[in-house]
């Protein structure tokens, strides 16, 4: 009974959402609004320097209500700056419960030696042992580099990587520019390097955070 009240709570959640992601969208074609109202406003002011334009927008500002329309605008924007200053600290408060839950994130970062230092570091100590394939099988040939990197291949399209020549075989796939995905597994972390500057890793959201911070030290973005 109790999960069904939570499943259907979860299920109007994600409504809810679908709903709000929908209208803050709009919130740039306002923006955009906005600027073109401005931009009238201000080639109008430019045009009232001419006496007789000026007596003609007199007339028109009066006859079109625009000082009502206006100020319509200016209350109806202040009124969205205190809803927005009111659910601020809601919205900090529901981004951390959620975050809380998260076990994956992509990682983009400015350069390839940024996206492979912060591959490295994400099976860093204490790991030993990672399962290296490639997305695709045949796109890389896994006899070569497990003859000349001393690997075991545990299966046609894997190898068992040491946490020791880990670096090793990254230099290799930089140095043979083979195209394509990979994935890196340890017993706690799932990580696919997306050439040549994204990594998308699956973890314990505690990993997650910490490489969080790996990655803005990195410059990097997610």
């Amino acid at each position: 009974m109790k999960e069904a009240v939570l499943s259907n709570t979860i299920n109007s959640l994600e409504k809810k959402l679908r709903k709000a992601n929908n209208e803050l969208e709009n919130i740039q074609g306002l923006n955009n609004t906005l600027s073109s109202i401005y931009e009238s406003l201000a080639e109008i002011e430019h045009s009232v320097e001419d006496e007789e334009l000026n007596q003609v927008f007199d007339r028109k500002i009066k006859e079109k209500q625009l000082v009502e329309m206006v100020n319509k605008v200016s209350a109806n924007l202040n009124d969205l700056k205190q809803v927005l200053a009111q659910k601020e600290t809601q919205d900090l408060q529901l981004r951390e419960f959620i975050e809380s839950y998260r076990d994956s994130r992509i990682y983009n970062f400015n350069s390839e030696s940024t996206a492979l230092e912060f591959l490295r570091q994400a099976f860093d100590y204490p790991t030993a042992n990672i399962k290296f394939r490639p997305q695709f099988l045949g796109t890389i040939d896994l006899n070569e580099i497990s003859s000349q990197l001393k690997l075991k291949k545990d299966s046609p399209n894997s190898l068992t990587v040491q946490k020791n020549k880990m670096d090793k075989l990254i230099k290799h796939l930089v140095k043979t520019k083979t195209p394509g995905h990979y994935h890196f597994e340890s017993a706690t972390t799932k990580a696919t390097w997306k050439n040549p500057n994204t990594i998308h890793i699956h973890s314990s959201n505690q990993k997650i955070k910490s490489l969080d911070r790996v990655c803005r030290m990195l410059n990097g973005t997610f």
